[in-house]
């Protein structure tokens, strides 16, 4: 059994009486460790993981994510472009995203959350320095 199956499994608890359902959606099972370990102890909140870019969307709507950390660096598909997926899925348009990078350089994520505000997406970018920066929502940011 590997990492991300083991994960899978924690997560298989029933949706009923769960404040939030999460999922990450990033290639490197550490995050997922991490953010699993976090979390571990808030019994309202169920752990999804997702390391496979392909299938972020339809994990999205089969555990029925609340919010989505998603990684702007991926193999194959960029977190922003899994985003747009998103939105342009009915299960997951509503869905709140918080975009994650290790990039500390203000010009991408002004470059990315200025595309999320522009598409009217309601997303947040989680930089690498630790700064927070909003997009999109209507307005709010």
């Amino acid at each position: 059994m590997n990492r991300e199956t083991d994960i899978a499994a924690e997560s298989e608890a029933a949706d009923q009486g769960k404040w939030a359902v999460v999922l990450l959606v990033d290639d490197q099972a550490m995050v997922a460790e991490g953010i699993r370990r976090m979390i571990a102890d808030e019994h309202d909140i169920q752990f999804h993981y997702c390391a496979d870019p392909k299938k972020a969307v339809q994990t999205a709507v089969t555990c029925k994510a609340t919010v989505i950390l998603q990684d702007l660096v991926m193999p194959e598909v960029d977190g922003m472009t899994l985003v747009r997926f998103y939105r342009n899925n009915p299960a997951t348009r509503d869905v709140p995203v918080i975009v994650l990078s290790s990039k500390d350089d203000p010009n991408i994520c002004l470059l990315y959350t200025s595309d999320a505000a522009d598409d009217e997406y309601n997303v947040v970018l989680w930089g690498g320095g630790g700064g927070l920066r909003g997009g999109g929502g209507g307005g709010g940011g």
